[in-house]
């Protein structure tokens, strides 16, 4: 385009005054052009304006997420821009290398190996023609570079996750080899179970694991009850063959589960065999075999068979039979079992072994397994009291005094009518607490330590053989025993059941109390006119019910619940 030129006009001249020197007149360009700043092939460029073209400007969006610099200066708003400078855009999202993810199985038995390429973010501007005044527009991506991971740096991650074993490392090459896929690259090793003993009894053939002794079994009339001979095994026992440990990927052991092994005690009429896995029968009876846990215990009584009602008092070294009923102000002893086809009518029976009521029991007392129950909660005084009583000791400790006065009300207070050897023992007992201390009585304790050593010993060997129970009911009866009790479909009603093992009611339980050891259920607990029904077990044996009435209270260890409406399906 062409410009025209442009002169200034001449200033007039005066008569008679001089014309001014002449000046040169200014001109403009002929021709000019505007700059230009576009977008080509994802750079800025810039053309500068020619003659008196206007220049360009470069304008940054609000939110635009890089930083624009010119010359190193950032750009905030609009800025003219010149072909000769520096043009930069930064983005404020550091790169990110390449890493590797590890996942370990919550058994810690795997372990898997993500390995991720690193992130670059950029922008692609979008391409525009040359303008006088651009507004920069483009779009945020990513790009992956290359993780650049070695086998070393794998371990490494691995190691920071706690994974030490197993670890494979081909599949680690492999987990390099292929970015963004979980390859499994460790594993432990499972435990091998080993096998659990076995045992076998002639009273109920083969035992397993977790067998318990069932007071409940009907072994029907004397002919039916199983007999043995002399010589004839009773029992015998094989061990189990213990498993392997694994391991964790972290290295950490997995214990084999223990394998049951199962072990025998021979009782009264039992020797054991040359290898101590067989009972063999001492002389020809009625077997007992009882489990606690993993423990046998085998034992051969003589068999008194008394056919009808019983009306006066009866004691045996054996086994009782009864095909009558126990009448009232009886009492029954028997060193091994007591069963009775009958009832149990205001009598006493006990036994060294358990007890079968086929006809229930009603304001009876039946105390099954001796004087274990009693010895169970006696032992820790009367071990305390041989510790401090050694022969010809004093004065007497006042511990030592006060484990007396404890065992004395213990034992005083107990259903268990106590032998002659243990009520002498009281005797000497209530002297000992009645003592002052300072007191000199060297023979009283040396006597009394003797004793109560032998005490202690008895005590032992009759908690070592578990006595259980099984009544069809139990009406106002207190029972003791050392075993599993079983009440059957008629219940119990204002009784009161203490054992050491477990308490299994197939009808209901209905006022009373229960304490057990080993956990009990029932049916139903507690009665519909609410009256008062306590039932206690140990902090961690279980108490289930289909059906709990108000007016009961459970207590668990420290846990105690009380009932004041209705509730299905208790288990604690």
């Amino acid at each position: 385009m062409k410009w025209p030129l442009i002169r200034a006009p001449k200033a007039p001249v005066a008569a008679g005054e001089a014309a001014p020197p002449a000046s040169p007149e200014p001109s403009l360009p002929v021709a000019s052009a505007d700059g230009a700043v576009w977008i080509e092939d994802g750079s800025i460029r810039v053309r500068n304006p020619e003659g008196l073209g206007r220049w360009p400007t470069l304008a940054v969006p609000e939110g635009w997420p890089a930083e624009l610099l010119v010359n190193g200066t950032p750009v905030v708003g609009e800025m003219v821009v010149r072909a000769e400078d520096a043009i930069e855009l930064s983005l404020e999202v550091p790169e990110r290398s390449g890493r590797g993810e590890v996942r370990v199985a919550p058994d810690g038995m795997g372990a898997w190996l993500t390995v991720h390429d690193g992130i670059r973010q950029r922008i692609d501007l979008q391409a525009m023609p040359p303008a006088l005044r651009l507004a920069l527009a483009g779009v945020l991506a990513l790009q992956t570079i290359p993780h650049g991971l070695t086998a070393a740096d794998a371990i490494e991650v691995l190691t920071a996750a706690g994974v030490t074993a197993g670890v494979d490392a081909a599949a680690i090459e492999a987990a390099l080899a292929t970015p963004g896929r979980a390859v499994a690259v460790a594993a432990g090793a499972k435990p091998r179970e080993g096998r659990d003993g076995r045992a076998w009894s002639v009273v109920g053939g083969e035992i397993t694991a977790g067998a318990a002794p069932d007071p409940s079994a009907d072994l029907g009339r004397a002919g039916a009850r199983p007999y043995v001979e002399m010589g004839q095994p009773v029992a015998l026992v094989e061990p189990g063959q213990p498993g392997a440990d694994g391991w964790t990927v972290a290295g950490e052991a997995v214990p084999s589960p223990p394998a049951w092994q199962p072990t025998l005690e021979c009782g009264p009429g039992v020797l054991p065999s040359a290898d101590g896995r067989t009972a063999i029968a001492g002389t020809s009876g009625h077997p007992e075999v009882t489990v606690d846990g993993a423990h046998l215990r085998a034992a051969v009584y003589v068999e008194r068979q008394i056919e009808g009602d019983v009306a006066t008092d009866v004691a045996f070294a054996g086994d009782i039979w009864i095909g009558g009923d126990i009448l009232q102000g009886v009492t029954v002893r028997a060193d091994g079992g007591v069963e009775v086809r009958g009832r149990v009518v205001r009598a006493r029976v006990e036994a060294g072994g358990s007890i079968r009521v086929h006809g229930g029991a009603t304001a009876a007392v039946l105390v099954a397994g001796g004087h274990g129950l009693l010895y169970r909660q006696a032992l820790a005084d009367a071990e305390e009291l041989t510790a401090h009583l050694p022969a010809g000791a004093a004065p007497i400790p006042p511990a030592a005094r006060r484990a007396a006065a404890r065992l004395r009300e213990l034992l005083a207070g107990s259903e268990s009518e106590l032998d002659p050897e243990v009520a002498q023992l009281l005797e000497r007992l209530g002297v000992m607490a009645r003592t002052m201390p300072g007191t000199s009585a060297p023979n009283l304790a040396g006597e009394t330590a003797a004793a109560l050593t032998a005490a202690v010993a008895r005590m032992r060997a009759t908690i070592a053989r578990p006595g259980g129970c099984y009544a069809r009911y139990l009406e106002n009866t207190r029972l003791e025993a050392t075993g599993s009790v079983m009440i059957g479909q008629q219940g119990a009603y204002r009784s009161h059941v203490v054992t050491l093992g477990s308490v299994r009611c197939i009808g209901g339980f209905r006022g009373g109390s229960c304490w057990s050891a080993g956990g009990a259920a029932f049916a139903t607990l507690g009665s519909r006119g609410e009256v008062m029904t306590r039932v206690e077990v140990g902090a961690s044996a279980p108490v289930t019910a289909a059906q709990v009435l108000p007016g009961t209270l459970v207590v668990r260890g420290k846990e105690v619940r009380e009932f004041e409406a209705p509730v299905a399906g208790l288990r604690l």
